[in-house]
């Protein structure tokens, strides 16, 4: 049972996870259910509320079980048995940790860079051909008049991501809305207590970091409910090889954090369990 019981959380955890990461499933109807009514919705308790929720039948068995070990209801020994188990885990997990950030970091450096100069990519004389992806000189129109936004508010600053397609680029200078939206520009602004707002400006031309589908998963829902056609796959030309470069730097910081603080509790845990196994005179192999 307790086996189930950590596999079912497991698999809440990687559901919504999944979820987050490609906006699908539960965690798309809450965030479209919450930027209906507020305008706006916050990722990470839109994840972990519900993820919490449906694993916290299986959580609370495993809390259960847990202070029945330590109260001794189930032998003298199964504490012994349970330390010993957890350092097993945690040096198993460390080493895994370690390959992830290891990964990601390698990873990291294989992204192209910004650096040199950038390729030029005519949107009107590209037409339907792939892009080269990385640096590069978008030119085309913009077309603000389907430009929309995301904003993040904290304590300290405001976040604003402003995403505005850009067209291919034609003699009058006018833009056709039917025409399904390939290309964007993505700038972000950070304003911070007390400062004035500024308009974030935009011009047909821009240099940047080309990423293919880069656009948030609740920007997909708002375009999808303005009537608003994207291409597939949709091109987003970033401000920096940083932007592009930071999923993978949180990824191999996160691991190798996890891997340290793995490394550092399972001697802990050994001395623990040797400790009680003295205490209840049973000797550790």
């Amino acid at each position: 049972m307790t086996a189930l019981c950590w596999l079912w959380v497991a698999a809440v955890a990687a559901y919504m996870i999944w979820g987050w990461t490609h906006y699908s499933g539960l965690f798309k109807w809450l965030a479209e259910w919450q930027t209906a009514q507020f305008g706006k919705y916050y990722p990470a308790m839109t994840a972990m509320i519900p993820g919490f929720l449906i694993a916290g039948p299986a959580l609370s068995w495993l809390g259960k079980q847990s202070r029945a070990m330590i109260a001794g209801q189930d032998g003298p020994f199964d504490l012994v048995a349970n330390a010993r188990r957890n350092a097993r885990i945690a040096l198993m997990l460390a080493p895994l940790c370690a390959v992830i950030a290891v990964g990601a970091y390698l990873l990291s450096t294989r992204l192209p860079d910004d650096s040199g100069v950038p390729t030029r990519v005519d949107i009107a004389a590209l037409g339907d051909a792939v892009p080269p992806l990385g640096h590069v000189t978008l030119i085309g129109t913009i077309d603000t008049d389907r430009a929309t936004g995301l904003t993040e508010k904290g304590k300290a600053q405001t976040e604003e991501s402003f995403y505005v397609p850009v067209m291919p680029r034609t003699a009058d200078g006018k833009v056709d809305a039917t025409t399904p939206v390939r290309f964007l520009i993505e700038r972000e602004t950070h304003l911070y207590a007390g400062e004035a707002q500024t308009q974030q400006g935009f011009i047909g031309d821009q240099s940047g970091m080309l990423v293919e589908n880069g656009l948030p998963g609740e920007l997909l829902g708002i375009y999808a409910r303005n009537g608003v056609t994207l291409a597939e796959p949709h091109y987003v030309l970033v401000s920096s090889a940083e932007d592009v470069a930071t999923p993978y730097y949180v990824v191999a910081a996160l691991g190798g954090f996890f891997a340290i603080i793995l490394l550092i509790i399972a001697p802990l845990m050994v001395m623990s369990a040797r400790k009680m196994a003295r205490q209840q005179g049973q000797a550790i192999q």
